[in-house]
């Protein structure tokens, strides 16, 4: 009987979740699973992808975009209607995210960040898509990022929504919380994020509704008739195979902090690549990196806005004034 499993969800459950979630765009979402080849210790590697057309037929560059630790591409839901006005939307689950395959990836930073930066890569490939507008948001910053310095070549434009793993590590700063703070992160360093609410069998659930609900209480506002229906789908995707958190474990230097931080590397990146940077007011990632960025790149070829009264998932907290951002965005592509 399902009550007596010790962690209540399944994949089935899942499925449910996400297609609960993916009623809210008026437009039928198609789902995917996408056979990539071998990634890690998965031989046939799947991408789990949702595709919104197009109002009409276009030959308009797709938007991909790519979801932050903890979710999947579902949570992008209040944004497909207006993103796909003009262009089809993608959104995929991260390799050991969501509903796509829980490959265990390198426990070295760098080749972790390769592989999963070429999952991606041969995502893209098979889905005969040539060049994109890559959006990234946290953790999916950090991998657009990190795809657009490889693969510079299929990337229209790189939207990061306050991205994660620009920012180096900062001691002083980590010195001025408090001694409760500082020993969760040192815990955490050794630890999966979400393995206390796993330990926690059938009150996991409870555990991170309570967590959600004191933190972002606007998630229950998307489905007034089933307020826990963002929240069934975020955890539902945290509680298979972690292997997903040990990416983001084994890429982080100290636990918000990754090993090798972009400010010091998007120089690399052809300034005819242009880039976004759309940040929270009241979110935790600072926005100095971004100004970093920009100094060395001009500020025609990448720009800053900052929205008032968001934290840090602007899309779910702000939906109007983001996809306003996105869609000026991408209106600068030179594109119909």
């Amino acid at each position: 009987m399902t009550w007596l499993r010790w962690v209540p969800s399944s994949k089935t459950q899942l499925v449910d979740a996400e297609r609960r979630v993916l009623a809210l765009p008026e437009k039928p979402c198609e789902v995917l699973d996408v056979e990539i080849g071998s990634v890690g210790d998965v031989e046939n590697c799947k991408i789990h992808t949702i595709k919104v057309k197009s109002n009409e037929e276009t030959t308009n560059s797709p938007l991909v975009m790519i979801h932050g630790f903890g979710c999947g591409g579902g949570i992008f839901a209040p944004n497909l209607d207006v993103l796909s006005e003009k262009r089809d939307v993608y959104t995929i689950d991260m390799v050991g995210f969501g509903m796509s395959s829980r490959a265990k990836l390198s426990t070295d930073a760098m080749e972790a960040e390769k592989e999963m930066v070429e999952s991606i890569e041969m995502w893209r490939q098979k889905m005969n898509l040539d060049r994109m507008v890559l959006l990234g948001h946290s953790l999916g910053g950090f991998v657009s990022s990190a795809y657009a310095l490889r693969h510079p070549s299929r990337i229209r434009h790189l939207i990061l929504e306050d991205p994660w793993g620009y920012a180096e590590y900062d001691p002083d700063r980590r010195s001025k919380l408090p001694l409760w703070a500082r020993t969760i992160l040192g815990m955490l360093s050794h630890l999966n994020a979400f393995s206390s609410v796993r330990a926690a069998g059938p009150y996991g659930f409870g555990m991170m509704k309570k967590s959600i609900n004191r933190r972002h209480p606007y998630m229950s506002d998307y489905f007034p008739e089933a307020p826990d229906t963002m929240i069934e789908y975020l955890y539902h995707c945290n509680m298979r195979r972690p292997t997903g958190e040990e990416f983001f474990r084994n890429i982080c230097e100290r636990f918000g902090f990754t090993k090798y931080p972009l400010v010091n590397r998007m120089h690399e990146l052809s300034k005819e690549t242009k880039m976004t940077f759309i940040h929270g007011s009241e979110t935790f990632i600072p926005r100095t990196p971004s100004s970093k960025v920009q100094n060395q790149r001009g500020e025609d070829n990448t720009k800053i806005y900052v929205i008032e009264g968001a934290g840090h998932t602007i899309h779910l907290e702000k939906p109007l004034e983001f996809n306003k951002v996105v869609l000026g965005a991408l209106s600068e592509i030179g594109e119909n």
